[in-house]
């Protein structure tokens, strides 16, 4: 399967512009939650997954709870990165957190190589590496510490 970027769609998040980036066979394979630029382009073409997980993510901004049903395409990823993020989801549900070492114990691995799973993670909010915290904080978040707190938060508000 291609990882070739086919599809890029603008996505206003609440705290600012990210891209949705999809491939030949319209499955996501990145998603950037923040981005630093003001300058869009867009070639006019928005498939029809794309179309759809705009939809999902405005449910889930509403502060819904869903389940992403979009194809993803975790292909250049290592196998224990995908292994984690499948614990992941599969494990902490909506409105819930579990530590580093909790996930490592469930996943594998030890919290540092948790943390840097999460680090990787090219989909933030599809694979919930958000609800990953410290056992003494909220730990990191490539995103941005304001905004783990907000989809934290968002997501208690049920």
């Amino acid at each position: 399967m291609s990882n070739s970027i086919n599809n890029l769609v603008y996505y206003d998040f609440p705290w600012g512009k990210g891209e949705l980036f999809f491939n030949s066979q319209d499955q996501l394979i990145k998603l950037n939650i923040n981005l630093s630029i003001s300058m869009i382009k867009n070639d006019g073409y928005v498939s029809p997954n794309s179309v759809k997980f705009i939809d999902e993510l405005s449910w889930y901004f509403s502060g819904k709870k869903i389940t992403f049903s979009i194809p993803i395409n975790l292909n250049g990823c290592t196998a224990y990165y995908r292994k984690v993020y499948q614990t992941l989801t599969k494990s902490v549900t909506h409105g819930n957190t579990i530590t580093y070492k909790e996930l490592s114990f469930l996943a594998g691995g030890s919290p540092r190589s948790i943390g840097q799973a999460m680090k990787g993670n090219p989909m933030a909010i599809v694979i919930p590496c958000h609800r990953v915290v410290g056992s003494s904080g909220l730990g990191g978040f490539s995103g941005g510490l304001d905004i783990k707190q907000f989809l934290i938060n968002l997501e208690r508000r049920d």
